[in-house]
């Protein structure tokens, strides 16, 4: 059944959240902080392997700034649209609590045994998605970390002095931590496309529980 409700839910979700409509809302200012942390990240790889240490270094540096500048909108963003967000949101649970009532669900306990069910098939995907996370740290210590030092160990048996050794140990490690940065970029980025069932199950869990707690009466075994 949950299921059934869920692609019911993206059915009535699906107008408003294609991509079109996700880059609309999202802040100019945030797409030019994304670019340029792109490109330096681009930059930084570029200069490393060119032997540019300046330019490597203020790349690396432009991205690591305009990272911060990033987080920085994101939380001023936040602060100032709360009002209307909150505003927004309760329009929000009076169109949801109105698709629940055209799917069946209008008592109470029904919706909160829907959540329940929700709640545990979202459990049961964590603790695959936990299983999958040890077994890709697993391939880290195994794999990558033991590669790592040899290439170290392979530069510093390399013809040539000190400062060279230490300026090649150098780029390699602004460039595996570049990497290591778009790497995570990019897994945050599919992860939606990746668990995009649960998470949309989440999110319909969420919009559920604000109409319970909303627009019905709260009684004391509701209290978390």
């Amino acid at each position: 059944m949950e299921y059934l409700v869920l692609n019911s839910y993206i059915n009535l979700e699906k107008n408003k959240h294609n991509w079109k409509t996700i880059l609309k809302k999202i802040p100019r200012p945030k797409i030019v902080c994304f670019l340029i942390m792109l490109i330096s990240a681009c930059c930084t790889v570029a200069f490393a392997l060119q032997g540019e240490v300046l330019l490597e270094f203020i790349s690396f540096a432009i991205e690591i700034i305009f990272a911060v500048i990033m987080t920085v909108i994101i939380q001023k963003e936040c602060v100032i649209n709360s009002n209307r967000d909150i505003k927004k949101q309760n329009d929000r649970y009076d169109e949801i609590k109105e698709w629940l009532k055209s799917i069946g669900f209008e008592e109470k306990n029904q919706i909160k045994q829907l959540c329940r069910r929700c709640e545990v098939e979202i459990e049961s995907h964590k603790e695959k998605e936990s299983k999958r996370e040890k077994f890709l740290d697993k391939l880290f210590d195994f794999f990558l970390i033991p590669i790592f030092v040899a290439v170290i160990s392979w530069i510093f048996n390399m013809e040539g002095s000190m400062s060279e050794q230490i300026e090649i140990v150098t780029k390699v490690g602004i460039i595996g931590i570049v990497l290591y940065v778009l790497l995570y970029v990019a897994l945050d980025f599919f992860s939606p496309f990746i668990d995009k069932k649960y998470i949309k199950m989440y999110e319909m869990i969420k919009d559920i529980q604000g109409v319970l707690d909303r627009k019905f009466i709260i009684e004391n075994e509701d209290i978390v």
